[in-house]
C-alpha cells in the first residue's frame, strides 16, 4: 500500500493540479516520507547501543559486567605489621607481625574490613587521591563503648593489580571525652583473593 501511494505521489504532474490539491498533496508527501524512514530510525536506535554494549563486554574483566570499576575494588587479605605501639607497658617487642585482616573494598567507595585479632568489623569509605593511590577512613565500635578508627594511606596499588602497600595509624578512643586510649602504626599489604578452585 505504501508503495502504491508513493508512486501515485512521484507520478502526478502537479502543474495540472488545482492549488488546493497541489498543497494537499505537498503535505501528504513529508507524512508518507516519514512514515516510511520513521521505521528504520527506530529500529537502528534501538539497536546500537545494544550492539555497541555487546563489543565493550569483550574488552572488559567479567567482575565489571560491562561497567568501569576501579582496580582497587575486590577482595583482599590484608597482612598487618606494627612498627609503633603507644602505650607499650608489656613491651612487647616491635615491629609486630599482626593478625591479618580480610577486606572487601566496594564499588561504592565503602570499606568492610575484618579483623579476628578484635573478633570486629570495620566499615568506612575509602577515597582515590592519584593514579592507583588510595586513603582509607575505617571504624568500628567495641564491645566496651570504645571507637576504633584506622586511616590508611597513601596506599598504592601495583600495576598487576594484584598488590597494595601502605601506612596505617589506629587510634582507640573513648567516646565521651574522645581520649585516646591506645594507638598504632604500620606498614599493610593488601594481597588480592582470585577466583579459582584452588583452596
Amino acid at each position: 500500500m505504501k508503495q502504491l501511494i508513493t508512486r501515485f505521489l512521484l507520478a502526478a504532474d502537479t502543474r495540472k493540479m488545482t492549488p488546493s490539491f497541489h498543497n494537499r498533496i505537498r503535505k501528504v508527501r513529508p507524512l508518507v516520507a516519514a512514515t516510511l524512514i520513521l521505521p528504520a530510525l527506530l529500529a537502528l536506535a534501538f539497536s546500537t547501543p545494544v550492539l555497541l554494549a555487546d563489543d565493550g563486554d569483550h574488552d572488559q574483566d567479567h567482575r565489571d559486567h560491562g561497567r568501569f570499576v576501579d582496580p582497587i575494588v575486590g577482595s583482599w587479605i590484608v597482612h598487618v605489621t606494627l612498627d609503633t605501639l603507644d602505650p607499650n607497658p608489656n613491651h612487647v617487642p616491635l615491629p609486630l607481625q599482626a593478625v591479618d585482616n580480610v577486606a572487601n573494598l566496594g564499588a561504592d567507595g565503602n570499606t568492610a574490613d575484618f579483623d579476628p585479632g578484635s573478633k570486629g568489623t570495620l566499615y568506612g569509605p575509602w577515597v582515590k587521591v592519584g593514579d592507583r593511590i588510595y586513603r582509607q577512613k575505617i571504624v568500628t565500635v567495641n564491645a566496651d563503648g570504645t571507637i576504633t578508627t584506622a586511616y590508611t594511606g597513601p596506599l598504592v596499588l601495583n600495576q598487576q593489580g594484584d598488590q597494595i602497600r601502605g601506612p596505617m595509624h589506629t587510634f582507640v578512643t573513648d567516646p565521651k571525652d574522645g581520649h585516646i586510649i591506645v594507638q598504632w602504626s604500620g606498614p599493610l599489604v593488601f594481597d588480592r583473593i582470585k577466583f579459582s578452585l584452588a583452596p
